[in-house]
């Protein structure tokens, strides 16, 4: 918690006093080490540990009749809305989400209407503002009802725009319809890239290293070694976490495990002609890259805005089968072509 606090105090410029409250006021312009840890946590660096203490914050000199936005405490959103919101003078609410970012939040019903019930009444902002209307993020709608939430506070619930940046404007009553419209384009998913690289990394490794231990022993015992085991074990964690992203309005089927087994596909297509293997070496390939990528496409899920809560929920149970299935299939095939 002290160390958690050192970390909030880096951004904090002073305090405002308002009823029996001192309130922190927040800095808009973010710092070297804002910088630094954004470019560590989308890196994949103690990305779970990255957040800010819940509570009300003040940007600029906000009044008692002053907007009042309602974010996550992922440190990374809150850097983001505080430095969209530069020149405002407002009140940020950060409700606790466990570190997680409202659009995930969300979904886990973090960022749910009992949650900020709970810390509209925690930080006292019944006493601090007079009006009684917040700006809730579009992306967190899926976990608010905000008529349960307005009922049980008396608070009108706004959803404001898709995009911190539109803030700005939309306070001014700018409002476009392109705030409303949630993009994933290109440059939006590759930023993606290092976080699944990093969060596919420990079973890549795993993986990887019972390939090359299976591989060695068969040496030992027979005097033989296939690499054309090793590459579909790395070109199914490239096709996982870097052609799924990057190829992803294009891969066929709605279902991201489905999309991963065809990120495999386009990989495994050059590795045939190249290396030329036999025709079940070539099947086994397919199968165990075509495992792994569809697993590892599963985990990237929850990161788009390609599938539903529903479609969530059912690839839940249907990713895991399919990927074990293909890698079945695939070492049973290797065991026939080694037999």
């Amino acid at each position: 918690m002290l160390k958690q606090m050192k970390k909030d105090a880096s951004f904090i410029s002073g305090h405002i006093n308002t009823g029996n409250q001192s309130i922190p006021i927040i800095k808009s312009q973010l710092s070297p080490r804002d910088h630094i840890g954004s470019i560590a946590v989308r890196l994949g660096y103690s990305r779970g540990n990255y957040r800010v203490k819940p509570g009300l914050y003040a940007l600029g000199k906000p009044g008692e009749f002053s907007p009042v936005i309602v974010t996550a405490n992922y440190k990374l959103t809150v850097d983001i809305v505080r430095r969209d919101l530069d020149g405002q003078n407002l009140w940020i609410l950060v409700i606790d989400t466990a570190g997680i970012n409202v659009w995930c939040a969300a979904g886990k019903g973090t960022f749910g209407s009992q949650n900020i019930a709970k810390w509209i009444l925690k930080s006292g902002l019944n006493d601090i503002v007079k009006h009684r209307r917040l700006i809730l993020p579009q992306l967190g709608a899926t976990g608010v009802a905000a008529h349960t939430l307005q009922k049980h506070t008396g608070w009108i619930i706004q959803y404001g725009p898709v995009r911190s940046r539109d803030l700005p404007a939309f306070l001014k009553g700018e409002e476009t319809p392109s705030m409303r419209t949630v993009s994933f384009n290109f440059f939006e998913r590759l930023v993606l890239i290092p976080v699944e690289i990093y969060t596919g990394l420990k079973f890549m490794l795993i993986t990887l290293s019972a390939t090359v231990f299976y591989e060695v022993l068969l040496y030992l015992v027979r005097g033989e070694f296939h690499f054309t085991t090793i590459a579909p074990v790395i070109g199914g964690f490239i096709a996982g976490t870097i052609f799924v992203p990057l190829l992803l309005p294009v891969l066929p089927s709605r279902y991201f495990f489905v999309k991963g087994f065809f990120a495999a596909v386009s990989l495994w297509v050059p590795f045939v002609l190249i290396l030329n293997p036999d025709l079940f070496t070539a099947i086994s390939s397919l199968f165990i890259s075509g495992s792994i990528s569809s697993f590892l496409a599963f985990n990237f899920t929850g990161a788009t805005t390609f599938t539903s809560l529903a479609g969530v929920r059912y690839e839940i149970r249907a990713a895991l089968p399919f990927a074990m299935v293909l890698m079945i299939s695939g070492l049973i095939t290797i065991f026939f072509v080694r037999s």
